[in-house]
């Protein structure tokens, strides 16, 4: 029926209004779990972040704890909550959630508690865009397989933009309000129930028109998962520079950290093209560097033409000196004519320019990939 149908106790009505300072790191395994796989990642925050508050829930079935209880005796920052009758006093107080998702997908939601999931169990494994819809955008699949000091790098990250992700949770296309089992009752006696206007993202998007059914818009949080699955698709990551899949746990924590401008293009509402730029401003002169991929497997030539198009007048506005840099895939004969089309013209190898090409993409061997320059003089052929 719905996650506004999900049954939660009474005291999470309307709980993300609670006026509670946010600023454990929660770690959780639901009922079960073997503390074995989290032990060496919470001791390694512990050692990076010795003044951030450490909450644990070991629940009634948990095993292999007795390291974990050692913890609390070494680091005081660290606080063992054993079989809660509820977790609703640590989601309210929680700055970040690490742990199984479970049901806590729910009280998550309602309390608006950013968190960091990963799949112990077949039946916690999830479509992730129903997760997006619920605000839910950290969900790492490889987390029990990656090594712990990535996985505390990506923590610390997410600790310290924890403000923005507790903003976005506020923003979720669905809202979990806690009122579920009230729904559920009312049906159940057959009663009516109020009429309830449906909630809509709070998430302000601006969109651009580029023609009369494609628009452009920077992308947000909740892109997250869907720039990885268009990036990773086998269409897209056979032209890159970088052909391998890009894992989540890394693309979690490059999404906080780049300095690209990074838009998608939409055709009726619907991602159609990534497309992002960055400047990089060497020996004086500014440049300009960027690249696009397609959310689909086919895209009509004709949008890709008015997608550049409009990034091209836009990096013109932005940076009117600026020198267009940029690699493309020599067998990739569709870029190579739209860049042609656009005015790009080749590299001399002794060029400058070539070896500020080389720099930005260094996995761009020169025999595989043309390198292609726009300047001001040669823009639109």
């Amino acid at each position: 029926m719905g996650p506004k149908y999900a049954l939660l106790e009474s005291v999470y009505h309307d709980s993300s209004r609670a006026d509670i300072e946010r600023s454990h790191l929660l770690f959780s395994l639901g009922g079960g779990g073997d503390w074995e796989i989290l032990t060496p990642i919470i001791e390694l925050v512990c050692q990076l972040r010795p003044c951030q508050p450490i909450e644990i829930i070991l629940g009634p079935s948990a095993t292999n704890y007795d390291s974990i209880i050692s913890l609390q005796h070494i680091y005081p920052q660290v606080e063992i909550n054993r079989s809660p009758e509820s977790l609703y006093p640590s989601f309210i107080r929680a700055q970040l959630f690490v742990g199984a998702l479970g049901t806590s997908l729910y009280e998550l939601a309602a309390t608006k508690t950013p968190a960091l999931t990963f799949s112990m169990a077949k039946n916690q494994e999830h479509n992730q865009s129903w997760l997006d819809d619920l605000g839910h955008c950290l969900h790492l699949p490889e987390f029990l397989s990656s090594d712990p000091l990535e996985v505390v790098e990506l923590i610390n990250i997410l600790l310290d933009n924890s403000d923005k992700l507790a903003e976005y949770r506020n923003h979720s296309k669905v809202c979990v309000d806690g009122r579920g089992a009230a729904r559920v009752s009312s049906y159940l006696l057959s009663q009516q129930t109020q009429s309830e206007a449906e909630i809509q993202s709070l998430c302000k998007r601006e969109y651009l028109p580029i023609a009369a059914d494609l628009t452009v818009r920077m992308v947000d949080f909740f892109d997250i998962n869907r720039y990885l699955h268009a990036r990773n698709s086998q269409h897209n990551n056979v032209r890159m520079t970088i052909t391998e899949a890009i894992p989540t746990l890394g693309h979690y924590k490059w999404w906080h950290q780049n300095q690209r401008e990074n838009f998608v293009v939409e055709l009726d509402g619907n991602p159609l093209i990534y497309i992002w730029h960055q400047s990089l401003e060497q020996n004086g002169q500014t440049y300009l560097y960027g690249g696009w991929f397609s959310a689909l497997e086919q895209v009509n030539f004709a949008y890709v033409q008015l997608a550049l198009n409009w990034q091209l007048k836009l990096c013109e506005e932005e940076y009117p000196d600026g020198i267009w840099l940029a690699v493309i895939h020599k067998d990739n004969k569709f870029v190579n004519l739209l860049n042609q089309h656009n005015g790009f013209k080749a590299i001399e190898v002794d060029s400058p320019h070539f070896q500020v090409t080389q720099s930005i993409f260094p996995s761009a061997d020169p025999k595989k990939f043309n390198y292609v320059m726009l300047t001001r003089e040669n823009e639109h052929g």
